[in-house]
């Protein structure tokens, strides 16, 4: 079976991510679910609004002419 070039970096940068997470969670044992839940909400949050900017930064667009 042949993986995807992508699979194995963002297989290990899950677990990275996830051992982080966990690592907060124990530093931090009052948190509930919710507000857990709450935070890494507002961190996607940051990340998709910083990903739209960029997306939309004039510079970056596909001019009319170009590609042809």
């Amino acid at each position: 079976m042949n993986l995807h070039f992508r699979v194995l970096p963002v297989q290990q940068a899950h677990n990275e991510i996830d051992r982080a997470v966990t690592d907060a969670v124990e530093r931090h044992p009052d948190l509930t679910y919710l507000e857990l839940l709450a935070i890494l909400n507002q961190v996607a949050a940051s990340w998709i609004k910083i990903a739209i900017q960029e997306e939309r930064k004039p510079t970056d667009a596909i001019q009319p002419g170009e590609g042809e």
